[in-house]
């Protein structure tokens, strides 16, 4: 089903659901949905709920009722467009209504279903896409039959993503939005910057350290392995000739990192230094690493590598090498680990650098967002001092592209309010819906031109095909400003022509495609002057082809 959010006023967010059939608005008391304010209508307006659409319909009000900032009396109207009812404004919305179903039955809760091929929801950012719930509500979930066939993954993902976009539409979003009411505007995208650059910062510290302590580990590894090697070279000799007495690891205990130097004989017990003689070491990696035959280093816990390197003496039996002894080195290596004072100040660092970087990136971004709210203004400006004129923007924006559209027909109505004319002449400065609607009743490429200002306010598709230029970059372009030098030419000569008689139609031919057509320029008068013209491309009579 459908309802009406009201979007501004001291019951801003409110949400009035709409019934099947006629809905009437106004301030009294028998209407459906009721306005108290002294500028709406008794009867105002009435919505007409139907099975594939909806329909606005104007009940004669004072004031008029307005469908995105244009009057209208009648006109089928979608989700996200804007009602104008005096000074309230209120949004057509889709609204969920759960229903229990009973026993047996395959009803669930009805849901609004989008008329064919229309647009997503347009509308202000702070309640876009929001899908109130009707009060008192029961959750879907709760309705469904337990019997029913669970949902496919597919539907489930779906659910999943539609339930977090409803949180950041209803709960996240409505925050930041706050954030603009409480500072300004790029404050407030600075403060979202900050908040970027520094949990970015927090979060590389993890695998930063990670790297450091792996690093640290390898360092630690091969400091331990070289110091062994070179232990168990030093002392070879002795081990050769069986001294024991002659082993020495004192000066391999004071280098720093060492917590242990030891000679180990193959029977697993300690040769050296002599104070460790005939124990065995407590370090049980030692002794199965010994088993090995050959150099190996591994870590013992989080702080201490032991490195296992053997002593190869000459077999005089067989006179090849083979293990006399082990030198074993017991290294910490919390001697090599950065220290966190170091960690804190690369974390430093790496939070200045990022902050430097989206300095700079919020400037961009902030220009980025004013610059077209200048323009815009400026334009503005402009108009209203000039009474008159036209509101545009180059950006590839919709919302931005909506706003100038909106402002163009307040301006269009307002073109008379500071004239001393009779109220009919004032109604008739809006001229832009008969135009959008006469190009597009007509069944051959056509456009309507303000008669003021030369500007192109309507035109068909089928003129966009016939000439090759986009629909999009016509609108509000002045006809001297046509790319089109052929045609630009041909329709200020006609203008020129009406100008100087305006009593009826002029026409000329051009050609396109390689085919020529006839041009036909309609004015279409005001109450004093003409209010507009209209630009027909007609296919040429096939007599007057071969004429030519």
């Amino acid at each position: 089903m459908w309802g009406l959010r009201l979007l501004n006023g001291s019951k801003a967010g409110k949400t009035y659901s709409l019934k099947q059939g006629a809905n009437i608005i106004g301030r009294s008391k028998e209407a459906d949905i009721i306005f108290p304010d002294p500028g709406v209508s008794k009867k105002h307006a009435q919505i007409d709920v139907l099975a594939d659409k909806i329909i606005l319909t104007d009940l004669g009000s004072s004031n008029g009722t307005f469908v995105n900032g244009i009057q209208i009396r009648a006109q089928q109207i979608f989700p996200g467009d804007k009602i104008g009812i005096y000074n309230l404004i209120v949004e057509v919305v889709p609204v969920f209504e759960a229903t229990v179903p009973t026993p047996g039955s395959s009803q669930m809760a009805q849901q609004p279903v989008m008329p064919p091929n229309q647009p997503p929801i347009q509308g202000n950012l702070a309640y876009n896409i929001q899908t109130p719930l009707v009060e008192n509500a029961e959750p879907l979930a709760s309705a469904m039959n337990p019997e029913a066939t669970p949902s496919s993954a597919p539907e489930k993902i779906d659910n999943f993503l539609s339930l977090v976009k409803t949180y950041i539409n209803n709960v996240v979003l409505p925050g930041v939005y706050r954030l603009g009411e409480w500072m300004e505007l790029k404050y407030s995208i600075a403060l979202l910057l900050f908040a970027f650059v520094l949990s970015i910062t927090s979060l590389s510290a993890i695998p930063l350290i990670r790297i450091l302590k792996d690093s640290t580990e390898e360092e630690a590894r091969q400091t331990a392995l070289v110091i062994a090697e070179y232990m168990g070279e030093t002392n070879q000799e002795a081990v050769i000739q069986g001294m024991n007495s002659a082993l020495s690891t004192e000066p391999f205990e004071q280098k720093a990192g060492v917590k242990k130097a030891i000679i180990l004989g193959l029977d697993g017990q300690i040769l050296a230094p002599a104070r460790l003689a005939g124990r065995t070491p407590e370090e049980s990696y030692i002794q199965s690493a010994r088993k090995k035959s050959r150099p190996s280093v591994d870590n013992i816990d989080d702080n201490t590598v032991v490195a296992v390197v053997p002593i190869m003496v000459p077999n005089p039996v067989t006179g090849l090498n083979s293990i006399g002894a082990f030198s074993v080195i017991v290294y910490d290596m919390k001697t090599l680990a950065i220290n966190s004072d170091k960690t804190l100040s690369l974390l430093i660092q790496t939070f200045f650098i990022a902050l430097l970087i989206g300095s700079i990136l919020f400037f961009f971004l902030y220009k980025l967002i004013e610059h077209p709210i200048e323009d815009i203004n400026s334009q503005l400006d402009k108009a209203l001092s000039q009474n008159g004129g036209q509101v545009s923007t180059t950006y590839q924006f919709p919302i931005l592209q909506q706003l100038c559209t909106n402002i163009n027909s307040t301006l269009s109505r307002m073109g008379g309010e500071d004239q001393l004319s009779p109220p009919p002449e004032i109604m008739e400065q809006d001229r832009q819906p008969e135009m959008n609607n006469l190009v597009e009743l007509i069944g051959f490429p056509a456009i309507a031109i303000d008669a003021k200002d030369r500007n192109i306010m309507a035109a068909n598709e089928a003129f966009s095909e016939k000439t090759g230029i986009p629909t999009e970059s016509l609108l509000h372009q002045n006809v001297e400003d046509l790319l089109d030098q052929s045609l630009r030419l041909q329709l200020i000569d006609l203008i020129d022509q009406i100008e100087q008689n305006p009593e009826g139609s002029v026409n000329s031919q051009l050609e396109f495609s390689g085919v020529n057509h006839e041009i036909v320029l309609q004015p279409v008068l005001g109450t004093q002057n003409i209010a507009y013209y209209l630009a027909v491309i007609l296919p040429l009579p096939e007599d007057a082809e071969v004429e030519e």
